[in-house]
């Protein structure tokens, strides 16, 4: 976002990088794709995309954007960047990353050292994260130093198959997960699991299932303004022989409600109230 005022007598121009706060109703909603180096900025309403930029960082081919959360007092977004290091080879690594969505650029904090697929910060500003089915240690709940990318273990999470979401409420104070693959429609979502957990006493507490079916969620994050949770979905299409993503949002008891599709199905989401500024103008008399 560029913001700038009418000239008057002689202007100084004035380069800044800050955030500006907007108000709740102004939420900018972001996607990261699960299959491209792409940040996406959605219609919260629709999931359609208003935007999209690559995402790059120095000296580093980034791949995915496995993983979105903002924190919760300067709206930076945090998130996990699959991809090869400078002088590195392979399928790629997973790092901790800041990323400015006005440009798509990345800067890499550190080596996270594992598969992660998840993110979020809670309401103290601390950032966790899960890690997805393919890691060394699948499906664990760390915190995530945003200073270095070192991780500390809080518990298992074995709740569920493929796919690991994670996002916090705000206004209950706990850590909801989403995980599991479910069987085609008529055997409906039982094995895709929905909890919430307290982070203080590590109790589950499981939260069934209802609404719209889909085979698989990802991306959730927790919509403050509306007291629910936005989730990015995929879905059989069993005559083309091919899956489609979806927005959906989910209550916090679980129901499932589909609002359209989605250009590319996202590694992460995240609500943020603040934007950056990169060029403001103001006049000097």
């Amino acid at each position: 976002m560029r913001i700038a005022t009418r000239p008057l007598g002689v202007v100084l121009v004035v380069a800044l990088v800050t955030f500006v706060a907007l108000p709740a109703s102004a939420q900018f909603l972001y996607s990261g794709g699960s299959f491209s180096p792409t940040l996406y900025s959605l219609n919260p309403a629709s999931g359609a995309t208003v935007d999209s930029v690559t995402v790059v960082a120095a000296g580093y081919l980034i791949q995915q954007v496995k993983g979105l959360a903002a924190e919760p007092t300067t709206g930076e977004l945090y998130a996990i960047l699959r991809g090869v290091a400078p002088g590195e080879g392979g399928g790629g690594q997973f790092f901790l990353a800041t990323i400015r969505p006005d440009t798509g650029e990345a800067t890499v904090i550190g080596d996270l050292g594992d598969a992660f697929a998840g993110l979020a910060f809670d309401g103290t500003g601390t950032l966790y994260g899960v890690t997805g089915d393919g890691a060394f240690g699948p499906e664990i709940l760390y915190t995530i130093n945003t200073s270095d990318a070192t991780v500390s273990g809080v518990m298992n999470l074995g709740n569920g198959t493929d796919g690991e979401a994670i996002a916090f409420n705000s206004g209950d104070g706990l850590m909801y997960h989403l995980s599991g693959w479910a069987s085609p429609p008529e055997g409906g979502l039982g094995d895709v699991v929905f909890e919430k957990i307290d982070l203080g006493t590590m109790a589950i507490t499981d939260i069934p299932l209802s609404g719209d079916f889909f085979i698989n969620g990802n991306g959730l994050a927790y919509d403050a303004a509306q007291g629910d949770f936005v989730v990015a979905l995929l879905n059989d299409v069993p005559v083309e022989g091919i899956q489609v993503a979806e927005f959906a949002r989910i209550s916090a008891a679980g129901e499932v409600s589909i609002s359209g599709p989605l250009d590319e199905y996202a590694g992460g989401m995240a609500f943020s109230d603040f934007v950056p500024v990169e060029l403001m103008s103001f006049s000097v008399e």
